[in-house]
């Protein structure tokens, strides 16, 4: 925040600035590219590869049947990509398509073993930065397993079971950053053969995944630094995780949204833009295929507002059918083949058909294959054309919503598709395209015009309004819909506090050596932290922060054990994997491979197998086993003032707070290890810390942002009411909202001195000083 010493101020600068808020409101919603590499696809299980057991069968990868793809002209590729990159369509290419016919079953290497049979198979695809595929006539029996793992055991996608049938016997996989990988499927003992063709491999070309990332600012991230990161605006999280990753084809990724149908049944329909999937004007059949090859990814965002803390990647569903496409308007919808489990926290965007929406206009999206970030316009949006679509299927005049410029963020390739929504947070378009920049953000985007699609009459377009309003009638509106409202919902309860400022982590957190936090005597075995539940309450599993240190990502497992607060044995025990964090391969001068690690910190989700059930309000305490954190990772930890503490390491079966310990904590402290609650309600902290109401952002261009932090989603809103004093209680502006942001121009407030922003929002009220100086 910024605090404040006044000069005084004259009647004319009252006025001007009133004249110049008079004419600003924004809603800033935040869109991110999302980066997949090692992301893992569809529902899978905890069990590991035979593979990697000694007595599986495995001995020397040489042994294994090798499908060896042919080479290609990788710089031309390359070359093509990048050209696509600059124009307006908005998706972003990453891999090239090559095609198989593998019986994966019949030329496999068979194992037989006493309780199961397995199968394997290699596939290289020479100098590729990245692997994906499609397996057709997929099958598996129950108790069956199928993997993809590197042949040094180091990164893994799978193991996807009986679970992810579908009618259409099709299985897109998510993306392993190798030029080879082992395919093995398992089934047990007197189960039916597993069926499982390999058809397509998709050699990647481009990095998904920019060293570093998602700390923006510098070297290729520079595209994108006015737009801030969804954790920057905690009020817009629920309608954020509406907004998914496409990897279409497994060479195109954009953006998408789930939406909700009229009846509220949760059917997991995607919309997005037909250009997505293809650039041509394709058959309806082909499009079938196409929305077979669909992986989509959930909740990829950081979750600190500075993105320094690249998020998970091990949220996605994969498959899917179509809907309806209107090529001429850039509309596509379809129909995952399952519904995003609870762990997801998935949330139905509502639609909005009226020919006038209002804005505020906010745009979520994954930039670049990055985590979201948020885009808003303040100003009136008018229907226009935009040049594109294909020569057979050139895009209608007159279809398109033109947002004359964004006040915040911008878009890039790899938002194609993604939701443009009104003040009441409705869906009312999707991205075709267009020209802004970060440098350049008053240049025009154009998002196809919902309303447009739903009087067209094609039959590509009342397929897809069939669907969303199937028992007929004139609705033009359809809330929004969240499937476990009503009981079940989880929340993300974390004691980090600070997370949505914008501050670095250095200044957030302890930045604690890793030997004076771990290494506090011989006779502590484990570090926690403490959460208290009351009766009822679900715990679905928890989030691990972690530092990296050195060159290479450790896939050691981290022990962990679950507690309650005096019990000595544990309630659950299991292990975070970090075979899904990703390393990837680099060349050197002398042309030697290095491996690096993503980024220094990194996010790990465990889900529990079944949720722990709180039985009375009760002490909790998720632990970390010492001894198997690896030499080169450190858990984060937040230092806390005063007896605030959360942090507890296990002496014995005996815990004791870090507040009560020498070192390494002057005072309390939280270690970064958040759970997934079915309430959003603790007592774990003594003096509970309570997010702002609303923060002021002084970082967005030549605005002021005032940002409300409450979630604040659908029609039903509470209006917030900004107030602006000067040090003598002279009241100088005033205006009530509903959006999550209002957006200020700063040369309203240059001069003014030191000035009080209060906000009064349903029973809350807050105040702020902030000095604005003569320029």
């Amino acid at each position: 925040m910024i605090i404040m010493y006044m000069n005084c101020m004259r009647d004319r600068a009252i006025s001007r600035l009133n004249s110049s808020l008079r004419r600003v409101t924004v809603l800033l919603g935040l869109l991110f590219v999302l980066s997949l590499h090692s992301l893992e696809a569809q529902i899978v299980s905890s069990r590991q590869p035979l593979g990697w057991d000694s007595g599986g069968g495995l001995r020397t990868v040489s042994e294994l049947p090798t499908l060896r793809m042919p080479h290609f002209d990788t710089d031309s590729a390359r070359m093509a990509m990048e050209a696509e990159d600059l124009k307006s369509n908005r998706t972003f290419v990453f891999a090239h398509k090559l095609y198989a016919n593998v019986d994966i079953i019949r030329e496999g290497r068979r194992v037989d073993m006493a309780d199961r049979t397995a199968w394997f198979y290699r596939v290289r695809s020479k100098g590729a930065e990245s692997l994906n595929f499609l397996f057709e006539d997929f099958h598996l029996p129950e108790g069956g397993l199928l993997f993809v793992y590197t042949p040094d055991m180091k990164r893994m996608l799978g193991g996807w079971g009986a679970v992810n049938n579908n009618a259409a016997n099709t299985l897109p996989t998510g993306i392993i950053n190798s030029d080879e990988v082992i395919i093995e499927c398992q089934a047990p003992k007197g189960a039916t053969t597993p069926r499982l063709r390999l058809t397509e491999v998709n050699h990647g070309v481009r990095h998904i995944h920019i060293a570093g990332e998602p700390r923006f600012g510098s070297g290729p991230l520079k595209t994108t630094t006015c737009a801030p990161n969804v954790a920057c605006l905690p009020e817009l999280t629920r309608l954020s995780q509406s907004v998914v990753v496409l990897a279409v084809n497994g060479t195109l990724m954009g953006t998408a949204a789930l939406i909700n149908n009229t009846r509220n049944d949760g059917t997991p329909y995607l919309i997005s833009a037909y250009h997505v999937f293809t650039r041509e004007c394709v058959s309806f059949a082909s499009m079938e295929h196409l929305a077979k090859t669909v992986v989509a990814f959930f909740n990829y965002t950081s979750p600190t507002c500075s993105g320094e803390v690249r998020g998970t990647e091990e949220q996605s569903v994969a498959g899917a059918t179509l809907v309806g496409v209107e090529p001429t308007s850039d509309a596509i919808m379809i129909k995952l083949n399952s519904a995003p489990p609870r762990d997801y926290s998935p949330y139905y965007c509502g639609w909005n058909a009226e020919e006038a929406p209002q804005g505020q206009f906010t745009n979520i999206h994954h930039p670049r294959v990055l985590p979201k970030r948020i885009g808003v316009c303040n100003r009136a949006i008018r229907i226009g054309t935009t040049d594109g679509g294909s020569p057979r299927c050139p895009f209608e005049k007159q279809r398109h919503w033109v947002i004359p410029g964004w006040d915040i963020g911008t878009t890039q390739p790899g938002s194609s598709g993604s939701p443009l929504f009104d003040k009441d947070h409705l869906f009312i378009g999707a991205l075709t395209g267009g020209s802004s920049e970060c440098h350049a953000p008053q240049n025009e985007d154009y998002f196809y015009a919902f309303s447009k699609l739903s009087r067209l009459g094609t039959p590509g377009s009342t397929a897809i309004m069939k669907a969303l309003n199937p028992d007929g009638g004139s609705a033009q509106k359809c809330e929004p819909f969240d499937p476990f409202s009503s009981g079940g919902r989880l929340f993300r309860v974390s004691h980090i506090s600070g997370l949505h400022k914008g501050d670095s982590l250095h200044h957030l957190l302890s930045n604690i050596e890793r030997d004076k936090l771990l290494n506090t005597g011989n006779d502590i075995n484990a570090i926690g932290e403490r959460f208290v539940l009351s009766q009822g309450t679900e715990m679905a599993g928890f989030y691990t922060v972690l530092r990296q240190k050195g060159a290479e990502v450790s896939d050691q497992p981290i022990k962990y054990a679950v507690y309650t607060k005096n019990a000595p044995a544990p309630v659950l025990e299991g292990e975070i994997s970090l075979k899904k964090l990703v390393t990837y391969t680099t060349l050197d001068k002398e042309h030697s491979d290095k491996k690096r690690s993503p980024a220094p910190y990194m996010e790990v989700y465990t889900p529990f197998p079944t949720p722990i059930k709180s039985d009375a309000h009760k002490e909790y305490l998720i632990a970390l086993d010492i001894k198997s954190i690896a030499s080169s990772l450190t858990p984060l930890a937040q230092e806390k003032s005063g007896e605030r503490n959360t942090l507890y390491y296990r002496r014995g079966d005996t815990w004791e707070p870090a507040s009560r310990m020498s070192a390494p904590f002057a005072g309390g402290a939280a270690l970064w290890i958040d759970p997934l609650l079915t309430s959003k309600e603790t007592s774990s902290l003594e003096d509970e810390e309570t997010i702002e109401l609303f923060t002021i952002k002084n970082s967005y261009a030549n605005n002021i942002v005032i940002s409300i932090n409450r979630e604040n989603t659908g029609t039903n809103q509470t209006p917030s009411t900004l107030e602006v004093f000067d040090l003598g209680g002279r009241r100088l502006y005033e205006k009530t909202f509903t959006t999550p942001l209002l957006v200020l121009p700063r040369e309203a407030f240059e001069g003014l001195g030191v000035l009080i922003f209060r906000v009064r929002r349903g029973g809350e009220e807050e105040s702020v000083k902030a000095y604005f100086p003569a320029v």
